[in-house]
């Protein structure tokens, strides 16, 4: 479970948790710290699950619908199992059921069961991964399929990551108030771009698509009176109209690295 102020109860725990070898010592950073944090997410459960329905970006959707499950575990499953089953982007609904593997509740299992014939096939692969890997089936969810192998070779990989994270931030100069910002997978990426893994030592460094001109836009913000790209503190053309600034990031200031505008209101 989240333990902030805001969130008790037993419904909702972290499975990382769960794994940690019998006897270990060890208590994780974010265990300690969220029991003195205060949860930043101040909608109501009303406004989140409307967001979480309504709102045009997948990726805003998205995080309403996790802070909604974040806060009332078990109890968010009708609005959770709604969404998985209607929302039209297929990585909201993968992510969601990232999220069901928190969880402690027999409907979970009925959820996951049920995707197993989903006809989108990408969520219809992940149900059968997690089906198999809580136990909620005994079909194994690898699939016979025919390959073509190149003798010398080796398999090189590249994983696109599903990352959930909890962030906490200091309020005050001294070490005793905290703040908590839990961001889902697709927010996650559109503030710190695309988390990518790859096997590949020697060239996953290189061996990458080029940056090409991008441009950002923030809705919901007065005009902004300075914008900056962190990496080399150099100023970033932008545009204003109505509540929405669009920012544009030139190819020639990119890097290879999580590129950080800062947006000075």
């Amino acid at each position: 479970m989240i333990r902030t102020a805001t969130i008790d109860g037993e419904e909702l725990t972290f499975k990382a948790k769960e794994n940690l070898l019998y006897g270990d010592p060890t208590t994780r950073f974010e265990d300690m710290i969220a029991r003195v944090s205060v949860n930043l997410e101040k909608r109501t459960d009303s406004e989140l699950i409307n967001d979480g329905r309504y709102l045009p970006d997948p990726a805003f959707r998205e995080h309403a619908l996790y802070q909604y499950l974040a806060r009332n575990g078990a109890d968010a499953l009708p609005v959770i199992r709604q969404a998985i089953f209607e929302d039209t982007d297929t990585d909201l609904r993968i992510n969601l059921l990232w999220a069901l593997e928190w969880l402690h509740a027999e409907e979970c299992k009925a959820i996951g069961v049920q995707l197993l014939q989903t006809r989108d096939l990408r969520v219809q692969e992940w149900a059968r991964v997690f089906a198999w890997e809580m136990g909620w089936t005994n079909e194994d969810f690898r699939r016979a399929r025919e390959f073509k192998h190149h003798e010398g070779r080796t398999f090189d990989q590249t994983i696109y990551l599903h990352i959930t994270c909890n962030i906490f931030i200091k309020l005050g100069p001294s070490p005793d108030m905290w703040g908590h910002l839990l961001m889902s997978p697709q927010m996650l990426k559109k503030v710190f771009g695309q988390a990518l893994a790859c096997n590949n030592m020697e060239t996953r460094e290189t061996d990458i698509v080029e940056p090409e001109d991008v441009t950002m836009t923030l809705k919901g913000v007065s005009k902004p009176t300075s914008v900056k790209l962190l990496g080399d503190g150099s100023d970033l053309k932008f545009e204003y109209a109505g509540d929405t600034v669009s920012v544009s990031v030139p190819t020639a200031k990119r890097t290879k690295m999580v590129d950080v505008i800062r947006i000075d209101l």
